[in-house]
Formats: C-alpha cells, structure tokens, sequence
C-alpha cells in the first residue's frame, strides 16, 4: 500500500501545533491535516470514492495542497494542471484523464464543466458565484470519519503500483501532455527530497536562524503543478516535519532576503530564476537596505548554499557556486550536481535508489544495449536512469511512452534525451543538459 499519506500522518502527529505552511495565512500541521480530511469528506458525501480522479488547476499553495492531499486520503487519483491552462485546457484535460470533478480559480467554470462530459462535480476556489460550490461550502463537513469514531474510516489505502498522480505538464503537438506516477513513486520522492538532497549547506552559509528556534523549510519559488517541487519540494518538506514557504509570484530580491532572513535549507530554481538572482550581486543599496549588514554586500562562495538549479529544463545558465539537481517530471529527481561536476562535465552523485546507464543502438535493426556506469562507452549514447520516482508512463499516449522507455535485463529505463560516454566509470555528458519533450522547468 502506498505509505506517502500516512507518512504525512504521522508527520502531524509529533508537529501538531507547529507551522507546517509559512506565509499570510499559515496552517499548522494540525490545521492542514484537518482540511484535508474535511476535502476528503466533501469527496464522500457526493459519492466520489478509491480510484476516480480530481482535477487540481489552483494557484493558491494552500488550496493546492488541501485538495491534493486530501484526494489521496479519499484514495482518490490527483489530477494536476499547470497556470498556463485556460478553461478550454482545463476541459480537455479532464476529459482525457477521464477526471469527475475539478477544483480551480478560473473565473468560466461554467465552460469547464460543459467543455468536459466526465466531470460531475465542480469546486470553486476565490470569488465567484453561479455554477459550483466554493471550497470553504466543500469543506464544511465532518470530515471521512463522521461517526467520531476510532474504528472510523481515516484514510483510503491503494495498491503500491496503482496510479497515484497525474500530472499535466503542457502541451505536446497541441495537446495537453500528462505523466502518470504510481502510488510507490509519490511514497519514494517524499523519502528522496529534502535531507536526501545535499544541496552545499556549509559554515560558510549566512542564513538566520529566527529568535523563536523556528524549524528550517523550502521556499517554495516554482509552481506546485511543477511535480518536482510539489513531490521532491512541498510534500518531502511537510513530510520530514519542516516548514514550506510557497512564494506566489517571483521576486529575486524577495527570494534573496528571505534566505539570509529566515531558516531556510531549500530552494528550487530554474536556470533562467538563478540568473536573476545571480543579477543582484553586487545590488545599490537600496536593493540591500534590508539585508543586515553582513550580509549586504555581493555574493561570495557560499552565499549560494541551499540553492538548487534544477538542469532539466532545456535551459542553461552560468552557473557558479550553486548546486544544480538533475532531474525532469518523467524520471523525477536522479543526481545532485556540484560545480565540480560541471566543471568536468560529470552527471554528478545519483540520489538514493537511482542509477543510470549510457544506452547505445546496436548493430541490429532496434535493438539496443545498455553501459553501466561500471563500464566504458567508446561512442556516446543517451542516458537513461532507472529508480523509484520514476513515471508509469505519458497518458493515453502508448507510442511516446514506448520511446521514452526501454528494457534491459528486467529492469525498466527511463530515456532523458541527454548525449554522453562513461570513463572509468563515470558517465561523461555530451554538451548541455536538457530534456527530450516540452517538460515543465
């Protein structure tokens, strides 16, 4: 059975009353678990049950969240979709999940709920009126045990390798593109992320630790339909007992004096966010009045620490002191890259469970075979990782999964559209890091 809510369970049980999500409206622990269970509940009550899927198109953290969590505690199926969706996005999305209800801050939900014949139940979050019913009116219930009592039903329990997210990434010849992950993997990413990623926190690190002893956390600067930051990022955070602190819209300099000003481990960036927060070295001072004064001045090695680019995103970036994690939404989170790495133009560590292999086409027709890190490759090949965050496969879409995977031996590889050789067995890229299809950065 997949443990990842029950993981989160006890999690709420030893940080009742602490901080769980940081910002205007901070929840604890306590008061996350409880709408969740209230978001489960509403769930029950109109007969949504194990197995049918809930769409998710929400930019607010908190709401996100609540409903995320609490469709796997019905053991329901989470349906994510990015910001960039509009109604019509949002509707065809749904229809090809095959989603029965949606929760979104679109303004036209009446165009979503006609624009998809399998959703029945629609949920509003903000303003607005008509059609729906508003989260606050969902979450007014007993919750999933409305007897009260302790043989009550707390949680619905699923199959490790069922599915257990779908997560819409963009578009792919102009059609959304979504990725399924099992039960297991959403387990797996909440172990893996947070203090499985080593991310070059040293003495040299200027962060503050609050008066209050407050617990460190993760910023949180990349959208939660992003599954690498609401898998690896949010829930491992929450999970471990630390504090997550979404940031709504980016900032540079609002992402800068948080990390001197606050107890932060974590914050995922793409490569195009870490130029603009490299752009501040050396700011004017008003860009630093801030700042306390030993930290006002440009950055120096070390101001980097905690700072994660992800390298995954078809981007590049002159990345300096900072550690870059290498990873897309189809393998999840697979090395962590330091600058000397880079410098050698290295893969880097794999993170707990993963490894990689450099894949070459045979000399017969498709066939093909794989080079362990072990070994050496004479020529360059892909590289392809296999592990336990890895995707099921793309939605509805058999022949791109079908080339995006193969197998060797039994064991299952996911491609990541990335050139390189292995030399006393260390694998070796060719050229920059990037993604084979539109992934999300």
């Amino acid at each position: 059975m997949s443990k990842l809510i029950e993981s989160l369970q006890s999690t709420v049980l030893a940080h009742q009353s602490e901080t769980a999500i940081v910002g205007e409206e901070s929840r604890t622990f306590s008061q996350l678990w409880s709408r969740t269970d209230a978001f489960a509940g509403g769930l029950r009550n109109r007969d949504l049950g194990a197995g049918e899927r809930i769409g998710i198109r929400v930019a607010d953290p908190r709401a996100f969240l609540v409903a995320f969590y609490g469709s796997l505690r019905n053991g329901c199926v989470p349906v994510t979709m990015p910001l960039e969706y509009d109604e019509r996005a949002v509707a065809t999305a749904l229809e090809m999940a095959d989603a029965t209800a949606v929760v979104t801050d679109l303004e036209r939900l009446p165009s979503i709920l006609v624009g998809a014949d399998s959703v029945r139940l629609g949920v509003r979050v903000g303003g607005g009126t008509g059609m729906g019913v508003s989260l606050e009116s969902f979450l007014d219930n007993s919750g999933m045990n409305s007897t009260g009592t302790r043989s009550g039903i707390d949680m619905i329990r699923r199959g490790d390798e069922e599915v257990g997210l779908i997560a819409y990434l963009g578009e792919y010849d102009g059609e959304p593109l979504a990725i399924t992950y099992s039960q297991s993997a959403l387990a797996a990413a909440g172990r893996t992320g947070g203090g499985a990623l080593e991310l070059g926190q040293s003495d040299t690190a200027t962060a503050v630790s609050p008066a209050d002893g407050a617990r460190a956390g993760q910023l949180g600067v990349l959208q939660l339909a992003n599954p690498l930051e609401l898998l690896f990022g949010a829930t491992a955070t929450l999970v471990q007992g630390d504090r997550y602190r979404p940031l709504e819209t980016w900032d540079p300099e609002t992402v800068r004096s948080l990390r001197y000003t606050t107890a932060l481990k974590r914050v995922f960036l793409t490569p195009t966010h870490y130029d603009e927060l490299r752009g501040l070295e050396g700011g004017t001072a008003a860009e630093t009045r801030e700042l306390p004064d030993e930290t006002s001045a440009p950055f120096d090695e070390g101001d980097m620490a905690g700072v994660a680019i992800l390298e995954s995103a078809g981007e590049s970036a002159s990345i300096k002191d900072g550690v870059s994690l290498v990873g897309t939404p189809e393998t999840g989170l697979t090395h962590v890259r330091l600058p000397a790495d880079r410098a050698a133009g290295r893969l880097g560590e794999p993170l707990p469970g993963v490894q990689a292999t450099v894949r070459q086409d045979g000399d017969a027709g498709d066939t093909a075979r794989a080079v362990d890190a072990d070994g050496d490759a004479a020529s360059a090949g892909e590289v392809a990782v296999t592990g336990p965050t890895t995707m099921q496969g793309y939605l509805e879409r058999p022949a791109m999964t079908e080339q995006m995977v193969t197998t060797t031996e039994e064991t299952r590889w996911i491609l990541m559209g990335m050139q390189a050789t292995t030399t006393d067995g260390t694998i070796v890229l060719e050229g920059e890091i990037s993604t084979p299809l539109p992934s999300m950065g």
